[in-house]
């Protein structure tokens, strides 16, 4: 959403920045092919997100290289590095001029000509340019801006406005600052917040905010056209008292009644996509229990296709249900988002982002569910996105077995410490240890190893467990092996 409203040069700044702090190391070969750029522009971004980091925070030599060719994040901001990331990121961003217009129009329903020109330190005449430019932006979430007698606002469709809203600033603020100039966060509308991490605390008083601002303009949701919709409404509404989470004064702000039972309907709805940490895995799960035996439109609709698909992801047989409420759960779900944004499901994509599978049985997977979806939703563009979601569920579920054996005669207590630091670390379903030379992935001893290179093991040599470096590769390179397993399932 961001890279369609800043700049080319800042975007690559921003991307190259992050691609290297997410990486142990990397070269510049290899930021370069990565990111499509020369290794010239690669240095020019390396220099200035040095010079920023040093003019901003102080920081001396955030980014740093070797005679070999590697470049890594200083191990002096090792720890810190994602938090000086993302301000600076947050500083690049503040000093575009065409986004700092956005965060004024997104925090305001209403904004003075005079006020967008003092606070964004531009001239008369370069206003109306920055406004077309957003409105060439905003068309494709139909969202225009109105300028009545020097009043600038939004229009169009409301829940558009409010999701791209909380999108856009959740994305570009982050945990870094606060985007409201005028208003303090909201926190007195959860109950219980003790127990809310600050991220998911932020993000509900992000939408509360977005929400009390168009309220407080009149600006409200309608009621959806179709029946089937406004009753699949009251269906989730009823499945979770969302009440018990947030304070009764939550929807005070809105004082019509009708209104209020529609922004109700609505945040219960979406709290489901835009929140669903909220909801426990075994709420999902009833829900999901639910829609299997309902007769409600969506819910047919989602067994008819959960029916083609069955097969394909491995789901069947009573000793699956659970996990056929799961799949229920998220297909009856995201029909309904898909259905409710009909006229664009363009946008969709910027709300649901589409993966793309490099595994040739993951894109295989990807086309045979997508044929078998076909044969029910007659709409090209929802059948791509829910045989994205369907198949990314499907290969987040896979798992594998790696197995290790012990093989050290050296020392009398060796075997055993291995072996329970091993099993305390890992999960035995899927990484065990195995008495049998022959099955084994990795084999750890503590002596000269003569093996057949063919056989696929990996040999890890161990002589000391005192040295915790030593422990911390042979823990890294179980975690490589059974990303592998998980791979070539």
């Amino acid at each position: 959403m961001l890279k369609n409203i800043i700049p080319c040069y800042l975007n690559i700044e921003i991307e190259v920045l992050f691609y290297i702090i997410k990486k142990k190391s990397t070269t510049l070969n290899d930021v370069s092919a990565s990111l499509g750029v020369s290794k010239r522009i690669v240095k020019e971004n390396i220099i200035k997100i040095n010079t920023s980091m040093e003019d901003y925070f102080s920081v001396i030599g955030f980014i740093v290289s070797n005679n070999f060719g590697s470049i890594c994040v200083n191990s002096n901001y090792k720890y810190c590095s994602l938090e000086y990331a993302y301000n600076l990121r947050l500083y690049l961003l503040k000093s575009n001029v065409l986004f700092n217009c956005c965060v004024k129009l997104v925090t305001h329903s209403k904004i003075s000509r005079e006020h967008l020109i003092r606070s964004l330190f531009i001239s008369e005449y370069y206003l109306p340019k920055l406004i077309h430019k957003l409105n060439i932006f905003f068309e494709e979430f139909g969202i225009t801006i109105l300028n009545n007698q020097g009043i600038y606002c939004l229009e169009g469709n409301e829940l558009s406005i409010r999701l791209f809203s909380y999108l856009f600033l959740q994305d570009a603020f982050q945990e870094v600052d606060w985007p409201f100039e005028d208003i303090p966060k909201p926190q007195q509308i959860l109950q219980n917040s003790d127990k809310w991490a600050s991220t998911k605390k932020r993000a509900l008083y992000l939408l509360y905010t977005v929400l009390s601002i168009r309220v407080a303009d009149n600006k409200f949701l309608i009621a959806p056209f179709s029946k089937d919709m406004m009753s699949f409404f009251e269906i989730i509404y009823q499945d979770f008292d969302i009440s018990s989470l947030i304070h009764p004064n939550f929807f005070s702000i809105i004082k019509l009644g009708k209104s209020k039972k529609i922004e109700m309907l609505y945040f219960s709805f979406l709290s489901r996509i835009f929140l669903p940490y909220i909801f426990s895995m075994e709420q999902k799960k009833k829900l999901g229990k639910y829609f299997s035996t309902s007769e409600h439109p969506f819910c047919i609709l989602a067994k008819k296709i959960f029916t083609k698909i069955a097969s394909l992801i491995n789901v069947n047989g009573l000793e699956n249900n659970e996990r056929k409420y799961l799949y229920l759960y998220y297909i009856v779900i995201f029909n309904a988002w898909c259905l409710l944004n009909d006229e664009n499901k363009d946008v969709l994509s910027f709300y649901i982002p589409f993966t793309h599978f490099e595994l040739p049985q993951n894109t295989l997977l990807f086309s045979k569910i997508k044929e078998e979806i076909l044969s029910v939703v007659n709409d090209r563009k929802h059948t791509n996105l829910l045989s994205n979601l369907i198949c990314s569920l499907s290969i987040s579920e896979k798992k594998g077995q790696l197995s290790i054996y012990i093989q050290v005669i050296k020392s009398f207590t060796t075997e055993i410490f291995i072996r329970n630091r091993l099993t305390s670390f890992y999960n035995k379903q899927n990484i065990y240890i195995t008495d049998s030379y022959d099955e084994a992935d990795i084999v750890i001893t503590d002596t000269y190893e003569r093996f057949n290179k063919s056989s696929g093991k990996e040999i890890f040599y161990l002589d000391s467990i005192e040295d915790e470096l030593i422990l911390n590769e042979l823990n890294e390179l179980i975690r490589i092996k059974y990303r592998e397993k998980l791979r070539n399932n």
